[in-house]
């Protein structure tokens, strides 16, 4: 970074930054943090959350860290009260040797790209 003086404060929002919002935990009531992260419409709605509350310039499109564990086939689930739970966790090499080969683009980066796309046109549309 060259560490040059701008006019607007850089902000950098934790991947957990949005959970304290009402309207997060609003949304939250109604659906399950993977039916967030597929849906490219709620996505973006809770992407846009902060930048709408906070007035910033940039957002950091909402997604899980686990999400590759799905095409993985490992049994990802989000249980009330526990967090993310592994039904087949990898423990030894053979884990790794059963793991099944996919599709990155059609598995995961199409949802990434549908959210981000989704939520540009809604910010665009709201200004």
């Amino acid at each position: 970074m060259p560490r040059e003086r701008t006019d607007v404060t850089p902000v950098w929002f934790m991947r957990q930054a949005g959970r304290y919002m009402p309207q997060y935990r609003k949304l939250r009531q109604r659906h399950s943090i993977l039916d967030l992260c597929h849906s490219p419409e709620l996505s973006a709605a809770v992407t846009l959350q902060p930048v709408e509350r906070l007035g910033v310039d940039a957002a950091i499109i909402f997604a899980d860290i686990l999400l590759p564990f799905e095409p993985l086939r490992l049994g990802l689930q989000f249980k009330t009260g526990e967090g993310p739970t592994i039904e087949r966790p990898i423990r030894e090499a053979a884990d790794v040797a059963r793991l099944p080969s996919f599709n990155v683009d059609a598995e995961l980066a199409s949802s990434w790209k549908r959210s981000a796309w989704h939520g540009v046109r809604c910010r665009r549309i709201s200004l």
